[in-house]
């Protein structure tokens, strides 16, 4: 097994910052110094595609709408890193484009129990250390303040809930899903919680905006399964095109271009990226 592998033996190589189904890259040195995060769904600035057909406010030009769509799993440390480095790319560029962002499935570990995976049962990491330690000096450097992937961790999670969450957010109230991905991804970087269990997706879904009848229909979407074989079909269809690793985005403009990022990227790719879309 390499050093990351969460109990299977055909672990294979990853890229230097992104997840393959077999883990993640551990390329960088451990260190202690940590981040408090401290701006929870910093840069984003939401519109749904309906409100392109509404007139802009007289004399402001509407701006131009970028669409992002991500593949991640929770499990992947570099697609919270790639989350912050768009959150700041976005807010950077809040004041020339307004942005759609979808979240989309896929599993690094789809093998792992519902009840979830210790750290001694997977043979990787520690409560103290868990197997995504080594990103601390990693965001401490690039994401002052902004990022805090520092936590423990008592069980590493099937993921396949909080893909089933997203999915139905995504169908609820788009607007709420990015401010969704955050919760899930801080409960389980920062604050030790099993993103695995119904009872804390729910809370993490009322966290992100959503009502109490919502939060409510949701526990019926996850204690029933009614997502689960959309995700799983997602995640297959996406496989089948070609994607093997996370994070992947991919952002398109109306009337522009398209461009694609793979793996964890610095705020100020992204930046790059909608210069390259918005110019076609």
């Amino acid at each position: 097994m390499n050093a990351i592998d969460f109990g299977s033996r055909d672990a294979a190589m990853c890229g230097p910052s992104g997840c393959g189904p077999n883990g993640c890259d551990p390329n960088e040195a451990v260190s202690d110094t940590s981040s408090r995060y401290s701006n929870v769904g910093v840069g984003q600035v939401v519109r749904l595609p309906s409100d392109r057909a509404a007139a802009p406010a007289a004399g402001r030009k509407e701006k131009p709408l970028i669409e992002v769509d991500v593949h991640s799993d929770v499990l992947c440390p570099w697609c919270y890193y790639g989350k912050r480095g768009l959150d700041v790319a976005m807010a950077k560029a809040a004041d020339r484009f307004d942005f759609l962002v979808r979240w989309h499935p896929f599993f690094i570990r789809p093998n792992i129990p519902r009840a979830g995976r210790t750290p001694a049962d997977a043979g990787i990491g520690s409560v103290d250390r868990p197997y995504f330690h080594y990103m601390k000096a990693r965001v401490a450097r690039d994401f002052p303040g902004l990022l805090n992937m520092s936590g423990k961790c008592s069980r590493y999670p099937n993921t396949t809930l909080a893909h089933s969450l997203l999915l139905w957010a995504l169908h609820t109230d788009a607007s709420k899903q990015h401010a969704l991905m955050e919760a899930v991804f801080a409960a389980f970087y920062a604050e030790n919680r099993f993103v695995g269990s119904v009872p804390v997706l729910l809370e993490l879904a009322s966290q992100a905006g959503f009502s109490p009848a919502q939060v409510e229909a949701a526990r019926v979407w996850l204690e029933t399964g009614a997502g689960e074989g959309a995700v799983r079909a997602q995640a297959e269809r996406a496989a089948r095109n070609g994607l093997s690793g996370v994070p992947d985005f991919s952002l398109c403009v109306e009337g522009g271009g398209r461009t694609e990022l793979h793996g964890g990227g610095h705020w100020t790719a992204f930046l790059s990226a909608f210069e390259r879309v918005a110019r076609g």
